[in-house]
């Protein structure tokens, strides 16, 4: 609460009745003592007043609470508020996490002694940790995608399917990388998420060689581009993996694509650090939206009324009962 105000002051020229009536009832009174004084026939014998009591000397209270009252009810009519000022607050985005789980994730190129898959899970925690106000899902894929965890708050229970992401069987049937399933299913998983900001990142050390010329029914990373840009899904792609110098590596240019056409940004990591690099700087990119201060008038006037009513019922009390007036 930062400001008291009236949204209609000029109702307070209303306060001239209950003052005109408390004058009216204090002249009204003085007259009446007169007239009692004139006829009392003890008071034409003794030349000392009449002794004041606690009655005599609370006979103005009645009055007084009702005059209150109406000043109350009055200022409730003038329609009291007070301005609240709700402090910014973070909205948070819709984000999938998409894994790679193929076998060739299981090269130690990053560091000595962790594979791939395991430096990018401890990347992946250390941005989960940083993001509370996010809901974020994980998307794991290699021959066929599985959304392992749909879009969650629940950062503890994401954070343990993380760790408890295992590679595929080498050179078994499910041994191979449909980039383009993957990134449509993340997009499936985000097309009913309530959040306007919606991203995608993908973590990949290969190519696409599920998709095909002779796999027509496949959906390739240029397909899964145009579903993300339907639905408003930036995919930002890491592409893992230590390049020998002269050696080609993986054919990237699908998922590079994928990437700008969807308003994502694309990185190749060669080293642990590098990878912690790459995923601070998609923190930095995917930044929730923060709503501006707002602030907004709360009434009052339902005190102001409550007390003016609570002021009335003793006054009429008080008149009933000990300070009761005898005609």
């Amino acid at each position: 609460m930062t400001d008291f105000e009236l949204l209609e002051p000029w109702r307070l020229a209303w306060l001239a009745l209950p003052i005109a009536a408390l004058l009216w009832s204090t002249l009204r009174r003085g007259h009446a003592h007169v007239r009692a004084a004139t006829f009392q026939p003890f008071a034409l014998l003794e030349d000392e007043p009449l002794p004041a009591t606690w009655r005599t000397r609370l006979l103005w209270l009645p009055s007084a609470l009702e005059v209150l009252a109406c000043a109350l009810v009055v200022m409730a009519a003038a329609e009291p508020c007070v301005r609240v000022v709700r402090a910014a607050q973070k909205t948070g985005i819709d984000l999938v996490l998409c894994v790679d789980v193929s076998s060739s994730m299981a090269q130690k190129d990053l560091e000595a002694t962790r594979d791939r898959l395991s430096a990018a899970k401890t990347a992946v925690r250390t941005f989960v940790e940083g993001r509370p106000e996010d809901r974020i899902g994980l998307v794991r894929f290699s021959r066929y995608p599985d959304l392992v965890c749909p879009p969650t708050r629940d950062h503890g229970a994401l954070t343990r399917m993380v760790d408890s992401l295992a590679l595929v069987e080498r050179d078994g049937p499910e041994d191979a990388t449909g980039i383009g399933a993957a990134v449509a299913r993340c997009v499936q998983s985000l097309q009913s998420a309530p959040q306007a900001s919606r991203a995608v990142v993908l973590v990949t050390d290969g190519e696409e060689n599920v998709a095909a010329s002779g796999t027509p029914n496949e959906i390739g990373p240029l397909q899964a581009a145009q579903l993300a840009m339907r639905h408003g899904v930036r995919v930002h792609a890491i592409a893992v993996g230590a390049i020998a110098v002269g050696a080609a590596g993986p054919d990237t240019s699908q998922v590079e694509q994928l990437s700008q056409r969807t308003g994502g940004a694309f990185f190749r990591v060669g080293d642990t650090s590098g990878m912690a690099r790459v995923w601070e700087e998609i923190d930095r990119i995917e930044r929730s939206p923060i709503e501006e201060p707002d602030a907004e008038m709360a009434p009052r006037f339902i005190a102001f009324a409550m007390v003016a009513l609570v002021a009335w019922i003793v006054a009429a009390l008080l008149r009933r009962t000990w300070l009761e007036e005898l005609p």
